[in-house]
């Protein structure tokens, strides 16, 4: 008697990657976008890509995280004309990242002495839900 033919072998579909989400962090006066962050899942990162940010003389440049309904959280120093990788902090993972504000300010060089923003908002922008 003939053997049935064996089943095809079927893989398992690829699975899909997690859309990043980008935000345009913009000069709140102008509109001009001064820094894109786009938001990697996979990792909880967000990378950094600055667009011709200036800074006062003797400023760095501070990224804030805004909650919604809660104070700023900084997420450090960032470059003005390189790239930069940083982790989303714990709590802000998930749907809480697309209601928070994220903002640049100009504070004293190594960034903010009292842990609150004490600059001029250089930049404003949120997540743009995928």
């Amino acid at each position: 008697l003939p053997r049935p033919a064996a089943p095809p072998i079927v893989a398992p579909a690829p699975a899909k990657p997690q859309a990043a989400e980008v935000a345009l962090i913009a000069d709140p006066t102008s509109n001009k976008p001064m820094v894109v962050a786009t938001l990697d899942h996979a990792t909880d990162q967000v990378m950094l890509t600055p667009m011709g940010m200036k800074m006062p003389q003797g400023r760095d440049a501070e990224l804030w995280i805004i909650p919604e309904g809660q104070k700023a959280i900084s997420l450090g120093v960032i470059p003005t004309n390189a790239p930069k990788r940083i982790p989303m902090p714990e709590g802000l993972r998930g749907e809480g990242t697309y209601t928070a504000l994220l903002a640049v300010t100009d504070e004293p060089i190594g960034g903010s002495p009292t842990g609150v923003a004490t600059g001029s908002v250089r930049a404003a922008g949120k997540f743009l839900k995928g």
